[in-house]
């Protein structure tokens, strides 16, 4: 078996962004929105972040991944300012991608979508207006702005990607195209297709070393 080396391995990274760009752009104009740049490179790098997520953020013994919202809500506003910018953003963009990719599972929870809604919109509301005291934060504070502005219209993108793709679990949507990549099968770019993803027959990398 072939091993990706450091070097295809950061090439392969690249083409998921491009990957979620592509997508996310084509549920853009589907939608016929307008949303920033800005937000468009937050959501891709959100998308990609959560494909290939690291090790699990761990904060005072706490997993924020499987801590609930309100309780990570209550420790960002016990923080200082970094530290709560930090959950947070944490909170905000848990927030918007389980409502985007995992609407139907919140149906059996104890909170519904419109309390992921609620909660990421007043996460990033609040990341607008700490960001003007935050030199690392700043840069990001028109965007925060937007995303809380737009949550729900950024939800139903989101939604759509998935619904696109037929799948809800990202990493199986990439486990498939990184296939693909590597081997440029037809069987695969064929059912690609068939989950409303277009392979990219341009990009030309070899990833079999």
């Amino acid at each position: 078996m072939h091993q990706l080396d450091d070097n295809t391995k950061i090439l392969v990274q690249a083409d998921v962004s491009e990957f979620f760009y592509s997508q996310l752009a084509r549920a853009v104009e589907s939608q016929n929105v307008d949303i920033s740049e800005g937000v468009q490179f937050y959501l891709t790098n959100l998308l990609k972040t959560h494909a290939f997520p690291s090790c699990p953020m761990v904060l005072d013994g706490m997993d924020l991944s499987e801590t609930p919202l309100a309780l990570v809500f209550a420790k960002a506003m016990a923080s200082e300012l970094e530290q709560r910018i930090q959950l947070l953003r944490h909170l905000g963009d848990r927030s918007l991608y389980v409502s985007g990719f995992f609407a139907d599972s919140l149906k059996r929870e104890l909170v519904d979508i419109d309390y992921y809604i609620h909660m990421g919109c007043n996460a990033f509301s609040s990341l607008s207006g700490l960001a003007r005291f935050s030199r690392r934060a700043e840069v990001f504070r028109a965007v925060f702005e937007e995303l809380a502005e737009k949550f729900r219209l950024l939800v139903d993108l989101l939604t759509t990607i998935s619904e696109e793709c037929s799948l809800h679990d990202a990493k199986d949507v990439l486990r498939l195209y990184e296939t693909w990549l590597r081997t440029r099968s037809g069987r695969l770019a064929k059912k690609l297709e068939e989950q409303g993803i277009v392979p990219d027959h341009s990009i030309a990398i070899n990833y079999l070393q």
